[in-house]
């Protein structure tokens, strides 16, 4: 089947924005990232730091994320389709995702073994904010899915 360039286009260009895992530092800028966490119900500045702590933990595995997903999109985009240059572009980019995944997990297991841990209302609303899109969730700061956000903050048209 051969499908036109345009269609791909927009296909990966989708799939990148349901896959970005951008680090906060990448999504905000300076002075941002302390209202990345204000959403979160009962949040004190000791608690928000160490959830923007997280994906600080994470950052270098967030980068190979990102690399694999470039990978893949390229693999997806070639002129002549190869699908065992698919699969081992998909399996790297799981490989990757995992590695962010526990380096997550773990600095957050750090932050709740200590004394500034969040309640169990305040993780479901953290849970809630990135899976809608916010910092650190899929599609980046103000971008909702199937929403056009015009950039950081701003409405779409």
């Amino acid at each position: 089947m051969n499908v036109p360039v345009c269609v791909r286009l927009a296909a990966a260009a989708a799939l990148l924005a349901l896959l970005s895992p951008l680090p906060l530092s990448a999504q905000f800028g300076p002075g941002d990232i302390d209202g990345a966490c204000s959403c979160v119900p009962g949040l004190n500045d000791l608690q928000q730091t160490e959830v923007t702590r997280i994906e600080e933990a994470a950052e270098v595995q967030i980068a190979r994320v990102t690399a694999a997903q470039k990978a893949l999109l390229t693999a997806v985009l070639s002129d002549a389709r190869d699908d065992a240059r698919i699969r081992a572009a998909v399996a790297v980019l799981a490989a990757a995702e995992f590695d962010a995944a526990v380096a997550r997990a773990d600095a957050f297991a750090r932050m709740q073994a200590g004394t500034h841990r969040l309640s169990p209302a305040q993780v479901a609303e953290l849970i809630q904010f990135r899976a809608r899109g916010g910092p650190a969730g899929r599609g980046g700061p103000g971008m909702q899915r199937g929403g056009g956000g015009a950039g950081r903050g701003q409405a779409g048209p």
